[in-house]
């Protein structure tokens, strides 16, 4: 999927209307829309964001806005885990495949993340407020998610989004490798930024999901050394790229047998 082109058998109607006028009101309030755009047609606003030309919307709306009613692309998904253990040969206790466009991700990861390392600001009103301490930054973790809806290569239609949760840190895989100007050791430092998808950065951008752009990493690096944990590692591999970050003690012995165990079957994690 070429964000950029034209989508086949979505148009404006296909979108999410109260997600699409949520980011112009956010923007509007950041400063980042002008004003005029809250009295815009649906219509119009895309194509301020643009995100339409010609009538037709460009696959980076349906990544961004897709109802949930209207069949899935195969690309709108992340998978969420629970090992009970440091890899992914360990139990699990809790698995979950969600499908859904760019801010239904970004919710329910965070949601998740929440429930499991104890962030009070990723949780609904209705939950029960964790009595530990957060076992990472909230914004380091925002931010490596948001990383990932935004950098991932949406060509890849099979693959999906990992996000995991081992005793002694997180893991999360998106597909698509490094920019060609960028290597490994780049990341950590102050880098120019090469967004490989220009319009959902532009959109995250507007809403205040990214403040300023190429600044993610080190945002999550700050977060990371103000509350003294262990500094953001990367990896990549064939199967994409890897944002790591570790909690300053281990979630549970590693030897504690869960409840109700559960194992991911035939190996569909990999």
């Amino acid at each position: 999927m070429d964000i950029e082109q034209f989508a086949f058998d979505y148009g404006v109607d296909d979108l999410d209307h109260e997600e699409i006028l949520r980011v112009v009101q956010k923007g509007v309030e950041l400063g980042r829309l002008p004003k005029a755009s809250l009295q815009e047609s649906i219509p119009d606003v895309l194509a301020r964001l643009n995100l339409l030309d010609t009538g037709r919307i460009k696959n980076a709306a349906v990544i961004l806005f897709a109802k949930r009613d209207k069949h899935w692309v195969e690309q709108l998904n992340i998978m969420m885990a629970r090992f009970m253990g440091l890899s992914i040969v360990d139990t699990i206790t809790d698995n979950q495949c969600f499908y859904g466009n760019a801010f239904r991700i970004l919710s329910e990861a965070t949601h998740y993340a929440g429930r499991y390392l104890a962030i009070p600001e990723f949780l609904d009103a209705d939950d029960p407020l964790p009595i530990e301490t957060p076992r990472l930054p909230a914004i380091a973790v925002r931010e490596a998610i948001t990383n990932a809806l935004v950098h991932r290569d949406y060509s890849f239609r099979s693959y999906r989004s990992r996000f995991a949760i081992y005793n002694d840190r997180i893991e999360i895989t998106t597909s698509g490798a490094l920019p060609s100007e960028l290597t490994i050791s780049d990341l950590p430092d102050n880098h120019k930024s090469y967004p490989r998808n220009s319009l959902i950065a532009d959109v995250f951008h507007i809403c205040g999901l990214i403040d300023k752009k190429g600044e993610g990493i080190s945002r999550m690096i700050d977060a990371c050394k103000d509350e003294g944990f262990p500094l953001p590692e990367f990896y990549e591999d064939a199967r994409g790229l890897s944002l790591v970050l570790k909690f300053k003690n281990s979630m549970l012995p590693i030897d504690s047998p869960p409840r109700n165990p559960l194992r991911y079957p035939n190996n569909q994690w990999e």
